[in-house]
């Protein structure tokens, strides 16, 4: 683990960096967020519905999966947040694939680059 918490150690992951103010300035939410994603860990999937409804409801919050699945619409966003061009996204690219998914092999390459950055520094 790069840090000592894992709530910070998935939100570096999730970021595609090892530093914890570029993380949080990258996914992290900020005072106008209306809209956020929850990732629950937990021991089985009743246990993860669980927290997750507790979760919203402390928050005062409204349970909505379009945010995961209208994910589309925000790819230049993830673009942007990952640092990745439009001729990258083109390059990976297969017969068989769409831009979008091209684009999600590329963003999955920023999150594993985590791992390798770790390595080099120590």
């Amino acid at each position: 683990m790069i840090a000592r918490d894992l709530n910070i150690e998935v939100m570096l992951y999730l970021a595609g960096v090892r530093q914890i103010k570029e993380a949080i300035a990258k996914v992290g939410i900020k005072g106008f967020s209306r809209e956020v994603v929850l990732l629950c860990l937990a021991r089985g999937e009743e246990e993860a519905l669980r927290l997750v409804a507790d979760t919203i409801t402390d928050l005062g919050g409204v349970d909505d999966e379009t945010l995961v699945d209208d994910i589309e619409p925000k790819a230049y966003h993830l673009m942007k947040t990952y640092s990745i061009s439009e001729e990258e996204v083109k390059s990976s690219m297969t017969e068989e694939s769409s831009w979008f998914e091209a684009l999600i092999r590329c963003v999955l390459s920023r999150v594993a680059m985590v791992d390798v950055l770790k390595e080099l520094a120590s």
